[in-house]
């Protein structure tokens, strides 16, 4: 699946990867600037989500890349499992953006998913937490081994207009 969207973040993958090949063939590093800057523009916050939850926003799918019997125990509300050895079968509904989780921001199985998608073309972003975050902090979760329910407040807006 190829849109103009995934094809717009693709341009802009490649154009920092061009910039960081030319600061290394230069002698250089990258700057921590280019980093963050690269980084930011491909994760998305829990308050994002949780925002977008709360707004019944059904422009996105949230993918958990984590096994079928940890999905099964807890996952983030309303997200799908497509385990990461499955996902070069997954199909992304037209239209909607991708963003997957794994266990932790430190677990590398998102990261490894994000870009198997990119590299079909598909446009995908990571939250920025896992399981592991998420269910500590008792977010949006459904699943036989949550015992939590979460009241949805109003949040920072996605683009920082609720005062925050």
């Amino acid at each position: 699946m190829e849109n103009n969207s995934a094809k717009m973040i693709l341009a802009a993958a490649l154009l920092a990867a061009l910039g960081f090949i030319a600061g290394l063939m230069a002698g250089g590093v990258p700057s921590a600037r280019d980093y963050y800057s690269t980084e930011l523009a491909y994760m998305v916050s829990p308050t994002d989500i949780i925002a977008r939850m709360g707004a019944n926003d059904t422009s996105y799918v949230l993918m958990d890349v984590r096994d079928p019997a940890s999905y099964a125990k807890g996952h983030a509300l309303g997200a799908v499992s497509v385990p990461y050895e499955q996902i070069s079968s997954y199909e992304v509904p037209e239209g909607k953006e991708l963003i997957v989780y794994c266990w932790a921001h430190s677990c590398m199985l998102s990261r490894k998913a994000g870009l198997a998608f990119a590299e079909r073309g598909i446009a995908v972003k990571e939250l920025n937490i896992g399981w592991n975050e998420w269910s500590s902090l008792q977010y949006p979760s459904e699943g036989t081994g949550v015992n939590w329910t979460y009241k949805f407040t109003t949040y920072c807006g996605i683009d920082g207009s609720e005062g925050c």
